[in-house]
Order: structure tokens, then sequence, then C-alpha cells
């Protein structure tokens, strides 16, 4: 008996072992975790603890000086190896209380784990928003219609309004993350590039800058008030989000940075 035990016990899997961000990008010498500015992730308690409505920044910078207020009460809910707030749709965001300009005339990188919901068609949900107080901004947000849950991308009130990227599946896990740069470029373009899932699925120009100056990012809705969130509410999960420096123009860089983030971390949601 008792060696029919260890025989059961030998075929257990493996304990889920997280992704390590101070891991080396392979063939480049530095750290997933060297160039970000902010990075949240409920499913580590460096970030968030379990209880409260803080979440901060690991990031290396700052010092958890960074932190996002969890808004409107959504329920914080663990599901194997995932913790993850489920946001309603009605009221619930991450809204940051930090004012940078990161995202001024540098190439940058940011990327999300999302759950969309099934929801009502027709309707325009932000997923993840930086705005200032005046007509700037830059939204990356799920479009709902009869033909399915587009990506869109949103650059400034005054337009163009949105760039038609692609679709994800609602209710499964979808890791997307945007490059604003260009490929090889040497400084700033408004060239936009978009990752889902494992491949880079779209690339598209832009003649409106994108200079959003006293920064504020929301997580799952938008972002009028300069402040808090205040509309376009997606019912959805959230866990991990990031924004990052590029490391250079070369875009094998941000091929290798953004590839082996969603290849390290893909395990925990079951991909």
């Amino acid at each position: 008996m008792p060696e029919f035990f260890s025989a059961v016990n030998a075929y257990q899997p493996p304990a889920f072992v997280p992704f390590d961000w101070n891991t080396i990008i392979p063939g480049w010498g530095f750290s997933y975790n060297a160039g970000t500015r902010w990075r949240i992730d409920t499913n580590n308690t460096s970030s968030y603890p379990g209880t409260g409505t803080t979440i901060t920044s690991i990031d290396p910078y700052s010092g958890g000086t960074r932190t996002f207020t969890v808004q409107g009460g959504p329920s914080f809910v663990t599901s194997g190896n995932t913790k993850y707030f489920a946001f309603d749709g009605v009221n619930d965001a991450f809204y940051s209380n930090f004012t940078d300009n990161f995202f001024y005339t540098e190439n940058r990188i940011m990327g999300f784990w999302l759950w969309h919901d099934t929801a009502a068609i027709n309707i325009k949900r932000t997923a993840y928003s930086i705005w200032d107080s005046s007509t700037d901004l830059f939204d990356i947000t799920i479009n709902t219609s009869a033909f399915g849950y587009g990506i869109n991308l949103y650059v400034n009130t005054g337009g163009p309004a949105t760039h038609a990227i692609t679709q994800i599946l609602p209710n499964t896990w979808n890791f997307i993350a945007v490059y604003r740069g260009g490929s090889n470029a040497q400084e700033y373009t408004n060239t936009f590039r978009v990752y889902l899932n494992g491949s880079w699925v779209s690339t598209v120009s832009n003649t409106t800058a994108t200079s959003v100056l006293a920064e504020r990012w929301v997580l799952g809705a938008d972002n009028g008030s300069g402040t808090a969130a205040t509309s376009s509410w997606m019912p959805a999960r959230i866990p991990e989000a990031f924004f990052s420096d590029s490391f250079g123009p070369e875009f094998a860089r941000v091929n290798a940075f953004v590839s082996g983030i969603y290849n390290g971390t893909k395990g925990r949601y079951g991909l």
C-alpha cells in the first residue's frame, strides 16, 4: 500500500512557478524588469496583499510610491494559479495615483492580461487608458459588434479616432501588448505594433502625435476626468499590466521582451 501511494504522488504535476521578471532576456544582457516604469500583478502579494483597495507598482524605480486604487468594489477571486479582480462593467476599475510624462516622445511598450466577459454588442469598453487633463489620450479598447470583440487603438480625441486591429475571444485569457515606435526606428514615431497571444498581428501608422503629458493610467475603464475612472467600463479581469521602455530602437529587442513575458506568464492562465 505505501508503494501505491508513492507511485500516485510521483505523478502529481509540479508546483506552479511564477515568471521571474528579474531573469535576463535571452541574447540581450538585461532583465525584463530593467525598463519597466510601472507594473502591477494581483497574483503577487508585493503588488496586492489580498485585501484593501491599493495595488502597488513593483517596478524597480519607484520604490513602491506608484500605486493604483481599486475603484467600485470588484470581487477578488482566486481560481487555480490565478488571482484577479472581477470587474462588473458598471463602475469597477483600477486608476493610478501618479502623474508622469513617460508617453511623450520615446518608444514605449505596454501590455496586459485580459479576460473579457460576454457583453452586449455595439459598445466601446476600455482596457488600458492614458489621459491628461486636456485632449491628449491613448486608449486600448475592446469594441463589441455583431462581428465579435475587436481590439481598437484610440489616439487623442481629435482623431483619427480609432484603428481597428484584430479580434479576441471572450471568456478566455488574452495577452495584449502594444509597441509604439517602428521597426528599427531610431527615434519616436507614430507607428503602433500590436501583439496578441504569441504573435504580432498588426502594424498601423498614425498621423496624430501621442504626446500625452501629466498622464493618468486607468485599467478597465476610461479616464475623462484626468484622475479616476469615469466611463467605458469593462466587464473583465485584468490581473497583470505594465508600461516599459523599449530598450533601444531595435525591434528584435522589443520582440524578445514581449514574447518572453507572454511565454513566461501564460502558464498561470492555463495556456
